[in-house]
């Protein structure tokens, strides 16, 4: 109740404060890239080094192209595959 003398003497307010929450919920959607030319999804986004530790089955040396560029060993770290981009996976193998 209002304090005696105050302006809104005998009058009972009550403040009603809602808050809204909203709860905004995105499908999560795999990236797809080319590897060799073969689709491959990606479950999220990776470097060309953690593609290179997490999914290629080959061991041993090879040369990474994304795109039709060449991914020097010392730069797969700091590269970040994107949807749609094309992988090649080329490991050389002498013979005759």
């Amino acid at each position: 109740e209002p304090e005696s003398g105050n302006a809104g003497e005998g009058k009972v307010t009550a403040k009603r404060t809602c808050i809204r929450v909203r709860f905004c919920f995105t499908e999560e959607k795999n990236m797809t890239i080319l590897v060799n030319d073969e689709p491959f999804e990606l479950e999220r986004e990776m470097t060309v080094a953690e593609f290179i530790s997490e999914e290629l089955e080959t061991e041993g040396e090879f040369v990474i192209l994304v795109n039709d560029t060449v991914i020097p060993a010392e730069k797969r770290a700091s590269v970040v595959l994107k949807e749609g981009d094309s992988v090649e996976a080329v490991r050389f193998v002498s013979g005759g």
